[in-house]
């Protein structure tokens, strides 16, 4: 029981020292001798944990978006009477959490070319849901296709944009941008 717990322990700070990896070296220059060597496990100890190295860049978003799914899924509860809200308020927390844990926001916007289909997928399931949110209030709201197509490259775009402000104003700056995002989120999904 013990050894489980000790292995599933070594197989959490690989992940944790993966997604630091990650956003130090990138995609291309990831090693799995560097993250093995952070953690002060052998260089053969991740292959015990995971088949290769797209094995545990799967694990690393998979972790990161169990993290973002517990907020999502606490502001749903509180907001699930009106959609309009619950997608202003995902929105805004997307931001935050990318602002208060910048290596995971970091993991969620790497250099997709270097993926395979399941590790896109991953980095994706965040927007999806605020993509099929997006559609279900245009629905109710009798949006046809193309706006609601619109609304959430709109909704993608001041997500992002916001975090990059964010990354490189830092928090001086934060209350403005969060309070100018919310009026935008507010006007456009009226």
């Amino acid at each position: 029981m013990e050894d489980h717990f000790e292995s599933q322990q070594l197989r959490t700070r690989l992940i944790v020292a993966g997604i630091a990896e990650l956003r130090q070296h990138g995609l291309a220059d990831f090693s799995l001798r560097r993250v093995a060597s952070a953690c002060g496990a052998s260089c053969a100890a991740p292959y015990k944990h995971f088949k290769n190295k797209d094995e545990l860049i799967l694990a690393i978003l998979c972790y990161v978006n169990c993290q973002w799914e517990l907020l999502e899924e606490a502001i749903a509860a509180a907001h699930r009477e009106d959609p309009c809200r619950l997608l202003i308020e995902l929105c805004l927390a997307n931001v935050r959490f990318a602002a208060a844990n910048p290596d995971f926001g970091a993991i969620l916007r790497v250099d997709e070319r270097g993926l395979d289909t399941r590790e896109r997928a991953e980095i994706d399931r965040p927007m999806k849901k605020i993509a099929e949110l997006t559609a279900a209030l245009g629905h109710e709201r009798g949006w046809d296709a193309e706006t609601a197509a619109q609304k959430t490259f709109l909704l993608r775009a001041l997500i992002y944009g916001t975090t990059r402000l964010l990354e490189n104003d830092g928090a001086d700056e934060s209350t403005a941008a969060l309070q100018t995002m919310r009026a935008i989120l507010a006007r456009e999904l009226a």
